[in-house]
């Protein structure tokens, strides 16, 4: 059979093999118009069964052996004519090695130097033709997968992840997927500049108490770019508070945060924030306000003396302060007269933490007291002595004004506690042109006085 062949032809080229990869060949015999002639026997040798053999030479199904080369394939036909086509063979892979790039140092950017991985069979040799394939838990590696070329190698770029110390890309054949190995680079945080505050900053809060919100800084380095793993110290400025903790390291994004406790004085406050080993110091500011009433005490007025019924010269005033000594605004205050009366009895204290009242004295004589008190808050008491009232008499010895001491013979003008007399015989005789107020009065008679509109004369007495 097929003794009018003119030829043979192989059909099919067989692929690049692995040791123990098994692939058919085909082939046919054509005569000499090149026309097939079915169901010719072909017989097929190989020129190396080291790398490739035959195990039926009747059948082209062909095998690679355990060998790394190529050998020729021979078909022929039972009256001699032949046909060649070779194959590859390379052994399976056995392990990936890291050629170059391993164990460099950087963080959140492409590691200066490529990562070249190679693939070689268990005899050393590079393995080319298979998928290699790379994966890292964070950061980036470019390609993540690829055909590796003739030297058996892929070269990727890998950006490592912000998180600091090793980190670790894994390489593995995807036709084999028990061929893997690890490369490993460290994250080391870069130089810190600088400072830049995030939040936290122009907190108000009372007084001895932790702000709500955390003091929250980013450390960068000369790029602009955050800065992890940085020292930051931190410290009270102003102000006697606290802040925890006083050290602390940048985190993965190159943020720091501390607690801050305000001090014990109302106002400014301030803490301070630099880079460990560096003079620039960045400062948080927050104002402190007073905590809760404690102390009602008193500041002036204690103590006088005037006539009976008449007003004191000076104002009652108290001061609401914390348990610090602050002062407290706002802070209702009322005033209590055992004689007397007080404008006005019911007031708040003012950013200074002051109340005040003025008291008109009660007409007896003799010690008279006034209690000032704050809510549940110990009272303070104010005394004052009502002197006994004399009388004075119109002289009219320079004029007619009654606001004017000299025409009065005690020198002094009549008030709401003092009695006046109006003799006929004074050489003029008084007109009231501003309001004033007199305890009692007696006009003479053939005396007169006169109250100019819109001025007032108040008669206090009985």
């Amino acid at each position: 059979m097929g003794s009018d062949a003119a030829g043979v032809r192989i059909l099919t080229t067989p692929p690049p093999l692995f040791s123990g990869d098994t692939t058919l060949i085909e082939a046919e015999a054509f005569d000499s118009t090149e026309v097939a002639i079915p169901n010719t026997p072909i017989g097929w040798t190989s020129s190396d069964t080291a790398v490739a053999r035959f195990p039926d030479p009747a059948v082209g199904r062909v095998v690679a052996g355990s060998t790394r080369g190529t050998a020729r394939l021979t078909a022929t036909l039972l009256t001699g004519q032949t046909a060649t086509t070779s194959v590859a063979v390379q052994p399976v892979p056995s392990q990936i090695v890291t050629a170059s790039g391993g164990g460099q140092t950087q963080i959140g950017e492409a590691l200066a130097n490529p990562v070249v991985l190679e693939v070689q069979g268990a005899d050393g040799q590079p393995i080319s033709g298979v998928t290699l394939v790379a994966s890292v838990a964070e950061g980036s590696v470019v390609p993540d997968s690829a055909i590796t070329t003739a030297d058996g190698q892929l070269s990727v770029t890998w950006t490592l992840g912000l998180t600091l110390g090793t980190q670790t890309l894994t390489a593995a054949v995807r036709e084999y997927p028990a061929v893997t190995t690890t490369v490993t680079a460290t994250a080391d945080p870069p130089t810190a500049t600088g400072l830049t505050i995030v939040s936290g900053d122009l907190q108000t809060g009372e007084v001895n108490t932790p702000l709500p919100d955390s003091l929250v800084v980013l450390a960068v380095d000369s790029a602009g770019a955050p800065a992890p793993g940085a020292t930051v110290n931190w410290s009270v400025a102003l102000n006697d508070g606290a802040v925890s903790p006083t050290t602390t390291v940048t985190d993965a994004n190159g943020l720091a945060k501390a607690a801050w406790t305000l001090g014990t004085l109302v106002g400014a406050n301030e803490v301070g924030v630099n880079l460990a080993g560096q003079g620039t110091t960045t400062f948080f500011s927050a104002t402190g306000t007073a905590g809760p009433a404690t102390l009602v005490e008193v500041v002036s007025g204690d103590a006088q003396s005037a006539n009976a019924g008449a007003t004191l010269l000076n104002p009652l005033v108290v001061k609401v302060t914390d348990v610090f000594g602050n002062p407290v605004n706002s802070e209702p205050v009322s005033f209590a007269p055992s004689a007397g009366t007080v404008v006005p009895t019911d007031t708040l204290t003012d950013f200074a933490g002051q109340a005040q009242t003025a008291w008109t004295l009660g007409t007896t004589a003799g010690a008279q007291t006034v209690t000032a008190s704050s809510g549940a808050l110990a009272p303070v008491t104010f005394t004052a002595t009502a002197l006994q009232v004399s009388g004075v008499t119109w002289t009219g010895a320079v004029s007619t004004v009654w606001s004017d001491p000299s025409n009065w013979d005690a020198g002094r003008i009549p008030d709401g506690a003092t009695d006046a007399l109006i003799p006929a015989a004074a050489a003029v005789q008084p007109n009231v042109s501003t309001s004033n107020s007199v305890r009692n009065l007696t006009v003479e008679s053939g005396a007169t006085l006169t109250v100019t509109s819109p001025a007032v004369l108040t008669i206090t007495g009985d």
